[in-house]
């Protein structure tokens, strides 16, 4: 219909959509899901790309045009909202240590509805998080670049406490996990640690990647007004 309407959605965009909705069967489907009941580290790979990969490839494949229908719904008018920026990392960030709380995390392992609950809050909050870097709906005048690096440092930073304690703790936080990790040879806190390194590692990687595009957007508006500055000077002349 948007194409009919001469706004069609870039194909890039809907590659985008749609790796993002194989990253999320591929997280709660097959192996993946089968060893995150098991293996610490490979629950945190299962969130991670639910929280940040796919929630942030389904954003790309957001257009305003897209989205509208959903504003126009009573239901979907909080939307706007709850990308606000402050907002939305506020909410990623609570679910994030929430669901890391011992006793919730080990109870997802025997309540099926409490874990797809927990999957459905790390790709909702993650879809959030991503809305005021990447999405279509409007953002708040003073959410510039220099918003967006600190933003950016706003997203690294809890997580990266949550992995120096995973990697560096000698306390085992969830015990559920031990008898598992043991049966697979290695010990709960080698599990545990390894868990934190993938975590300290994506984040990282992912930090880096958005401080590269927010600095090279401000290079390229830098050189445009440059550009529109001597073409003026060149006018004058």
């Amino acid at each position: 219909r948007l194409a009919d309407e001469g706004r069609p959605v870039p194909i890039w965009r809907q590659l985008c959509f749609a790796l993002g909705i194989i990253v999320v069967g591929g997280s709660v489907a097959g192996p993946i899901d089968d060893q995150a009941d098991k293996l610490l580290w490979v629950h945190m790979i299962q969130h991670l790309m639910l929280a940040d990969v796919a929630s942030l490839l389904i954003v790309l494949g957001f257009t305003g045009p897209l989205l509208q229908p959903l504003l126009t719904f009573r239901a979907g008018r909080p939307l706007r909202r709850l990308t606000h920026p402050v907002v939305a990392i506020s909410l990623f960030t609570f679910n994030l240590y929430l669901w890391h709380i011992p006793f919730l995390y080990q109870a997802v392992l025997t309540d099926v509805s409490l874990h797809v609950l927990e999957h459905m809050l790390f790709l909702s909050t993650g879809v959030l998080l991503w809305m005021p870097l990447f999405g279509p709906l409007p953002k708040p005048q003073w959410f510039g670049k220099g918003a967006h690096v600190i933003y950016t440092v706003g997203i690294w930073l809890p997580a990266m406490v949550m992995a120096n304690v995973f990697m560096w703790s000698d306390v085992v936080f969830y015990p559920d996990y031990t008898a598992t990790a043991e049966a697979v040879g290695i010990t709960a806190i080698a599990d545990q640690s390894t868990s934190g390194a993938i975590l300290m590692g994506e984040c990282t990687f992912l930090a880096l990647g958005i401080f590269a595009w927010v600095f090279l957007r401000w290079a390229k508006e830098d050189i445009e007004k440059q550009d529109l500055l001597d073409l003026a000077i060149e006018s004058g002349e």
